[in-house]
């Protein structure tokens, strides 16, 4: 009841006194004009900061501005400097839990293991494998024992610097050595196998083309020697020759009598192959012989014509 009064009281003041409506909307022109003359009083706000917020939604990167463009700044440049080197996610091992006897499998390594070790070595993620624990490969073991044992190097090697630019510096996070031991060559390059590849490496380093080479020419002087060997010999008397290629099978061969008559017959061929291969041997040797005869004879006959001309 009280409110549709007030209502109601309100209405009649409405319609009841135009007058006084028209003082109130007199009122409020006034206090507009007033706020309009102090309008000039309160600063704008710079273009750099909107009233109203327009453009991409937040959270979204402006494409527009270039991280590159804050490179020069000071502060940027302080920041940058006092940063450490790139971060990488590491695993802590007990090594001296993980690293056993029943994992040393040479002198050099049981030589090693008796050294003073560390308590903790550092893997970086996802570099350690249950395949690799389970392996055991010997360059696994030989880098855990320089890595456990040695000291860092004091600078690191060339594999490491790169592999740590390209985000792939592999298992250990520093580049550690074992003086004496292993050439030098750090951990990371053991555990990979490629010791002579380390910068850091003093051993000798292999000539891998010398020993591909090697194997190719001795079996290419065994071949001249074959070759050589079977040219002194005559073609009668090597097909003459003792020996299982020559001969037919026997019961004593152990060979199945229902093979006999085909492997007979597969020596037959070669026997006439090699036959075949010494009489053109043969046939040359004679073309060659004529040929010698036929210039002794017409050797004096050219003399003597060189000796009219002359």
């Amino acid at each position: 009841m009280v409110e549709v009064a007030e209502m109601g009281g309100t209405e009649a003041m409405d319609t009841a006194s135009p007058a006084a409506g028209a003082g109130a909307g007199s009122e409020s022109g006034a206090g507009a004009g007033a706020g309009a003359a102090m309008a000039p009083d309160v600063p704008d706000m710079p273009a750099a900061f909107p009233k109203k917020r327009r453009g991409r939604p937040p959270g979204r990167p402006n494409m527009t501005v270039r991280e590159a463009d804050y490179e020069e700044n000071p502060l940027v440049q302080a920041w940058n400097a006092a940063k450490p080197d790139r971060a990488m996610t590491v695993v802590p091992i007990a090594i001296r839990e993980a690293l056993t006897e029943k994992a040393l499998v040479h002198d050099t390594q049981r030589a090693i293991f008796g050294l003073p070790s560390r308590e903790i070595i550092y893997f970086v993620q996802g570099w350690i494998t249950a395949r690799h624990i389970a392996s055991q490969r010997p360059s696994y073991v030989n880098g855990l024992l320089i890595h456990s044992r040695g000291q860092d190097a004091p600078s690191s090697c060339l594999q490491c610097a790169e592999r740590r630019d390209k985000n792939a510096l592999g298992p250990f996070l520093t580049c550690r050595i074992l003086m004496g031991s292993y050439h030098n060559s750090c951990s990371n390059c053991k555990w990979f196998d490629n010791t002579s590849t380390c910068s850091l490496y003093t051993g000798p380093k292999p000539n891998r083309k010398r020993k591909a080479k090697e194997p190719a020419a001795a079996e290419n002087s065994q071949l001249g020697d074959a070759n050589s060997a079977d040219a002194t010999i005559a073609p009668e008397e090597y097909l003459q020759q003792p020996g299982e290629v020559h001969d037919r099978p026997t019961p004593d061969d152990g060979i199945d009598p229902s093979l006999h008559e085909q492997v007979g017959v597969g020596l037959d061929h070669q026997r006439v192959s090699e036959e075949a291969h010494y009489s053109a041997i043969q046939a040359e040797s004679d073309m060659n012989a004529v040929d010698a005869h036929i210039a002794a004879q017409l050797l004096p006959e050219i003399e003597r014509q060189d000796g009219l001309s002359g």
